[in-house]
């Protein structure tokens, strides 16, 4: 280190004199702060750019992506007091609601009062344990019970579990007031043959008998479930000429949210309610006649198949019947089973690594011809060969499963046998494997033939009053009388007082996707002009970055307007804004592929062009005639320009590159390589500086900073020695004159 003598001997002022040479001397030093200050800058400019890329990118991903998001539809209805809906952009068509004959209803129910108030503790009330669990099942939105459990608190009372029956997401309202207990749907809807709330057995139905619910004379039995809350019903409806059902008011169909608010025409449509249910009988008893008439040839056919076969392989047969897995594989051989057959039949059971091998050998990925494919032979090692791996303190083994000791009965009666006999092996599992469809339509005959009956009985014994026998397929009358069932609801129908049908129809609003539309042109028009600015952006050569020296000069507002001025221009002209902006031009250059209408497949066909002027920059204009008449034309058409999910492919046929991607799609494709295009000069704020061509520039200048920082410190160190040695040399002179001075 250098000892600073401060100019006492020569009088001079020598720190100003060294600070002077340093100020010059760090000129290189400033010109680097100053270059790294421009590349900041630069850095920062360009992600100024990407921010509002990726707000565009959002813009469009939000509003652009879906067709539902897209546009909207309007509901007319005739009588709005009746029916009324809304639609969303999938809305096709017109709908009749040509009667209502009931609304739905939730299911509700209340208890008996009981001795209790809010505060009476649940323990006391019932003897249930802390921990104590139950289970509740309601009716949810789509018609089914929903379950959840619950479990009693070591304080519960009766307010608290209200509260938290209410709170959770079982649909079920519970309200305790004056002794009561009432237990509400909160769906509306009816369970077929069943309650619409109920409770579990034991713990639950215990609970709910001593909260006012069941038979309170003492006999109840807990071991069966309770039921909470019935009563509630499905709407019942005819629409577009068909009378159905649904188990809320508020029903989606064809792309309208319908709302039935008053039943009307309710005669007519109960009867076509009521018919709809009886031709749902007749159908289905039709089709389990013909399910249980299959279900018995199967059954002829399988014995018939068996009796063809000698005792010893049907013997075989027995024990594969009692293996689900192997009996599953053998219904399964397909067209090649007799093949198949004969192939396993010539196995090696006998020992486990040799049928290994041979199982392994059945496919090759080489072959062409392979008799069995690759997950088959990897089922039948699964099924064959049981393995274990080697540990510390065992060996690996292989062995025989017991679905391979089973086979190897059958394999061994096969042996040796006849071509034919292996196809009669092959016809019983193929008759087999048809039984077991057989059981599985028939079983589901069944089920939907009870269901018929039970809607049939509950519809007429409900609206009319009427019984049917089902084994004689006759109708009587609250009197008992003989009535035939078509002709009375025939004329039921045909001599019902009825109004008009409610119609609804939607249509597009097409003021609201004009509004959408200009929207985004006016949001692609505000990035083009962020972009345009930057490249029009002058640069003025006399405004650099201010060094620390200068702006110890200035006041704060002057910095601020110099460096404002400093930062303009940094973008002027650059090439990869220039190609993004291109490219975004680009993507409303041609038709969208795959629309189907060729007069409504681009931009400039529903009215939006690039603008002519040259000031523009690219900019986007709207012919709001021309495209509110396109969006009257077709709404859907327009909305896929925008929406359409695509590829870009070439057409075999043309050589023609197809482009399907709609203009959301294109221009976020597009954002994605602009974006990426500024990552990699610019970099991200998570980005290392060595992963972006700015960010190495400026790691390259801070090295140079360093190095002058030190060049510096040694230039500064080297004239305050010389200074040092001149200050020295001059007090030295002075103390030999002084000497020469007192000598004479």
């Amino acid at each position: 280190m250098v000892t600073r003598i401060g100019g006492l001997a020569s009088g001079m002022d020598i720190d100003s004199i060294v600070e002077k040479l340093m100020s010059a001397e760090r000129a290189p030093l400033n010109k680097l702060y100053q270059q790294q200050q421009k590349y900041e800058w630069t850095r920062d400019a360009y992600r100024e750019i990407n921010t509002a890329l990726s707000s565009f990118d959002d813009f469009l991903f939000d509003g652009y992506r879906l067709s539902s998001n897209f546009y909207k539809k309007t509901v007319s209805s005739t009588n709005s007091s009746l029916v009324t809906a809304t639609a969303t952009s999938a809305a096709t068509g017109t709908l009749s609601i040509d009667g209502v004959s009931q609304l739905a209803k939730s299911a509700q129910g209340v208890g008996s009062t009981i001795i209790a108030t809010g505060s009476t503790k649940i323990s006391d009330l019932t003897g249930l344990a802390s921990g104590s669990k139950f289970t509740l099942s309601a009716i949810n939105s789509s018609g089914t019970l929903s379950t959840k459990e619950f479990s009693i608190d070591e304080n519960e009372t009766v307010d608290s579990l209200v509260k938290k029956i209410n709170s959770s997401d079982i649909g079920v309202t519970a309200l305790f007031e004056n002794g009561k207990l009432s237990i509400t749907a909160k769906n509306m809807g009816d369970i077929e043959n069943g309650a619409e709330v109920t409770v579990s057995a034991g713990n639950g139905a215990t609970l709910f008998n001593k909260l006012g619910f069941g038979d309170q004379t003492g006999s109840f039995d807990s071991s069966t479930s309770l039921d909470l809350a019935s009563g509630g019903q499905n709407a019942v409806f005819s629409i577009n000429g068909i009378a159905t059902e649904r188990s809320s008011n508020t029903f989606s169909i064809n792309g309208y949210s319908v709302t039935l608010s008053s039943t009307f025409n309710s005669q007519s449509t109960t009867a076509e309610y009521t018919k709809n249910m009886y031709n749902n009988y007749i159908i289905a008893s039709s089709e389990y006649n013909d399910a249980m008439n299959e279900l018995d040839a199967a059954q002829n056919d399988v014995s018939a198949k068996k009796s063809a076969l000698n005792s010893n392989i049907s013997s075989a047969i027995d024990s594969i019947e009692t293996d689900d897995s192997l009996n599953a594989y053998l219904m399964n051989l397909g067209e090649n089973g007799v093949e198949k057959l004969k192939k396993l039949s010539s196995l090696n059971f006998d020992d486990p690594s040799v049928l290994k091998t041979e199982l392994e050998g059945l496919y090759s990925a080489d072959s062409e011809t392979n008799l069995f494919t690759e997950s088959e032979v990897n089922q039948l090692k699964k099924m064959f060969i049981s393995e274990t791996e080697a540990t510390e303190n065992t060996e690996a083994s292989i062995s025989f499963t017991s679905s391979a000791s089973i086979f190897k009965g059958l394999a061994d009666n096969l042996n040796g046998e006849t071509e034919q006999t292996f196809t009669d092996v092959k016809a019983y599992f193929d008759a087999n494997k048809h039984l077991e469809t057989s059981i599985v339509n028939a079983e589901t005959a069944s089920n939907n033939l009870n269901s018929a009956k039970s809607t049939l009985t509950d519809a007429l014994s409900k609206n009319y009053g009427i019984s049917y026998d089902f084994n004689t397929n006759k109708a009587y009358d609250s009197s008992n009388n003989e009535i035939d069932l078509n002709s009375f609801l025939n004329n039921e129908i045909n001599n019902s007082t009825s109004i008009s049908p409610v119609t609804l129809t939607s249509s597009t609003n097409v003021d609201d996707m004009v509004d959408k539309i200009k929207k985004f042109v006016e949001t692609y028009n505000g990035l083009v002009t962020t972009i345009n600015s930057k490249l029009k952006e002058s640069y003025d050569r006399n405004y650099q970055p201010l060094t620390d020296e200068q702006k110890e000069e200035m006041s704060e507002d002057e910095i601020e307007k110099w460096e404002a001025k400093a930062k303009t221009g940094l973008l002027r002209n650059d090439s990869i804004l220039t190609n993004g902006l291109y490219g975004m031009r680009n993507t409303f250059m041609n038709s969208i592929g795959g629309l189907g209408d060729a007069t409504i497949d681009s931009l400039a066909e529903i009215g939006i062009t690039t603008s002519s002027t040259y000031s523009d920059g690219g900019k986007l204009v709207i012919d709001e005639d021309k495209l509110r008449t396109a969006i009257e034309k077709d709404a859907d058409q327009v909305a896929a320009i925008f929406t359409q999910t695509g590829s870009v492919s070439k057409d075999e046929e043309t050589g023609k590159t197809v482009d399907t991607r709609g203009i959301a799609q294109r221009l976020r494709d597009e954002l994605k390589e602009f974006t990426t295009d500024i990552e990699k000069k610019a970099g991200k704020a998570s980005a290392t500086n060595q992963t972006f061509t700015i960010g190495k520039r400026l790691d390259e200048v801070e090295d140079s900073i360093a190095r002058w920082l030190d060049k510096l410190e040694n230039i500064e160190s080297r004239y305050w020695k010389q200074f040092t040695a001149m200050e020295q040399a001059i007090s030295n002179a002075n103390s030999q004159a002084s000497l020469f001075q007192t000598g004479y």
